[in-house]
């Protein structure tokens, strides 16, 4: 995946998960404005460029550490960072910190009903 800035120091870009317009079965049309309220407090996504000073390590489960790369799946702070557009997609620039786990696997598909 491109991204259109290469972060300095600590920083690291993520492109965060996508809120859908229907629910997994397609029944419902979730409003825009609750759309958009949902994005803005996302917490997942995909680590896209890591600054040459960022420190972010995964326990593997035998005591040793692996370093982030791009393409992890993360979870990061809810209000951390800068959230910027870059044509049709989404960024958000945070702190290496601000990064606090490593997503292991992907979530099962569930439908959410939101109420208006």
């Amino acid at each position: 995946m491109d991204c259109p800035i290469d972060p300095e120091g600590t920083k690291v870009v993520i492109v965060p998960d996508k809120v859908g317009e229907k629910t997994a079965g397609g029944l419902i049309i979730v409003p825009s404005g609750t759309r958009q309220q949902e994005q803005n407090a996302v917490t997942q996504g995909t680590l896209v460029a890591i600054g040459p000073r960022a420190e972010i390590c995964w326990n593997n489960g035998d005591g040793k550490e692996i370093a982030a790369k791009i393409g992890d799946r993360v979870i990061y702070a809810r209000y951390g960072g800068t959230q910027f557009n870059w044509g049709k997609k989404t960024f958000q620039l945070l702190q290496d910190q601000d990064v606090v786990g490593k997503m292991l696997e992907e979530p099962p598909a569930v439908d959410l009903v939101l109420k208006q």
